[in-house]
């Protein structure tokens, strides 16, 4: 369904499978195989594609309800990526958000014990708060490195280069409110 979404996608922006090859640095071989449903992408290859095909990463997910401004508990869209150390929960409903104009986005985050949520800085148009409810990560932001510890909050200005690592021994919990609302700006 996912590699299916982002072969519908591709097309119908006009994009051959080796021009999205060529802009997000993949294989060729590598999204003919996401494409059909063979392999699944790690989080920062669906970035990438994401980013390529510009769209949020949750439009390539699974549907979510376009009416309802709320969201249930068991129904929240839940993403798990291959070899990642972290999952997304969207407290959040995305399209109905969009639709009406929003202009935010929350989303519960769980990363594993001593990992980071990326092996590479992230670095995006958007800001965001991070509010850690359960564990210690450490915030790294440009040279500058923070400790969190469950309460504490951090606010990430737009395009500044940063990385969140679970420094302890248990999976930490916390939540992201990102402006504009976007997925791959997490």
């Amino acid at each position: 369904m996912l590699g299916e979404k982002i072969r519908n996608t591709r097309k119908n922006k006009g994009l051959k499978l080796g021009e999205l090859a060529a802009i997000t640095e993949l294989s060729s071989s590598y999204i003919s195989q996401l494409e059909r449903g063979l392999i699944e992408p790690s989080l920062t290859s669906l970035r990438k594609i994401s980013n390529a095909l510009n769209i949020p990463i949750y439009l390539l997910m699974d549907d979510i309800s376009k009416d309802n401004p709320v969201v249930k508990r068991d129904e929240r869209v839940k993403m798990f990526f291959p070899n990642s150390n972290v999952s997304y929960e969207l407290m959040t409903s995305i399209e109905n958000g969009e639709k009406n104009g929003a202009s935010m986005l929350v989303a519960k985050f769980s990363i594993r014990p001593k990992s980071s949520e990326l092996d590479e800085f992230s670095i995006h148009d958007a800001e965001e708060i991070l509010i850690l409810a359960k564990g210690v990560i450490e915030v790294t932001m440009g040279n500058e490195s923070y400790e969190m510890h469950p309460g504490d909050t951090i606010y990430i200005m737009s395009n500044i280069p940063h990385k969140i690592s679970n420094v302890g021994e248990s999976f930490a919990e916390g939540y992201y409110i990102v402006s504009p609302p976007a997925l791959n700006n997490l």
